[in-house]
């Protein structure tokens, strides 16, 4: 990946961290939350949404130390483990006190990591807990803040269709972090894009957590419905911005012989700002 950082740009290592450092002086330092599943599932989607920012001119901390979010073991009853959990985070990131924010790119952890004041509110560690979940923003929430370059690449098919484009929004972004407009700002300002909506675009596809293993047939239910207003809108593609649903729902397209792919919102920012490896 340090080939494929802007020019000017450096990477850093430290004990402690990699520091991502942006060419020229920083507009926002901030720490990057990695997700257990994002690194083992989608690693491609991590290594582009830490050179994302960098072009931004964020200068990323990864921490070694960090864990798991907890999320699944809070949605299965396993509240001591969690809280254990959310605690070894909160130390790890110093509280947030040190960055201006705490990125994720999963909906279901970024969630769970706004939640630490509430999860941990009756213990010692409350108060950072609060400073903590105050600093976690969403991917698409920095990127749309600090604004990206001038994109160089195009979605377009065979260089001159335009790419449709549909949006879902994952249940822990949309209702739980309450994050909407910043994804969809971004992907209308992609070349060679028609954005269209997803009708009923913040209802559940089925996946929420651990929900589609303990209730399969109600979450394929859901997921039948979800794949039915991706059909009637004709999508190439629709981003999902949670590895739980990019998941369920491309297993799902395929089992129902679907040509529309399902993508996280970092890969299409991704093909639009390509890499020019040094």
């Amino acid at each position: 990946m340090e080939r494929e950082l802007p020019a000017g740009a450096r990477l850093e290592r430290t004990a402690a961290a990699l520091v991502f450092h942006p060419a020229g002086a920083p507009r926002t330092r901030v720490a990057f939350f990695t997700s257990c599943v994002m690194d083992v599932m989608f690693p491609r989607v991590n290594q582009e949404a830490v050179r994302l920012l960098v072009l931004a001119g964020a200068e990323v901390v990864v921490p070694h130390a960090q864990t798991c979010c907890g999320a699944l073991h809070a949605h299965s009853g396993l509240r001591h483990s969690a809280k254990r959990l959310a605690r070894r985070n909160v130390a790890v990131f110093g509280g947030g006190a040190a960055f201006d924010s705490i990125v994720s790119d999963s909906a279901g952890c970024g969630a769970a990591l706004r939640d630490f004041g509430h999860l941990l509110g009756e213990t010692p560690q409350a108060e950072a807990a609060h400073a903590f979940a105050a600093h976690v923003r969403d991917v698409s929430e920095v990127l749309a803040t600090l604004g990206l370059p001038a994109p160089t690449g195009s979605l377009a098919r065979d260089g001159n269709t335009p790419l449709r484009v549909a949006y879902h929004d994952p249940c822990h972004l949309a209702h739980a972090q309450r994050v909407r407009a910043e994804p969809r700002s971004l992907l209308r300002d992609l070349p060679g894009a028609h954005f269209v909506e997803l009708p009923n675009s913040d209802w559940c596809c089925g996946s929420a957590g651990v929900y589609n293993l303990t209730h399969a047939a109600m979450a394929d239910a859901q997921l039948d419905k979800k794949l039915q207003s991706i059909e009637s809108v004709e999508a190439d593609v629709v981003v999902a911005s949670n590895p739980g649903c990019l998941l369920h729902m491309e297993r799902g397209a395929r089992a129902r012989g679907s040509q529309a792919r399902m993508v996280h919102i970092v890969e299409l920012l991704a093909l639009a700002h390509p890499a020019t490896p040094s």
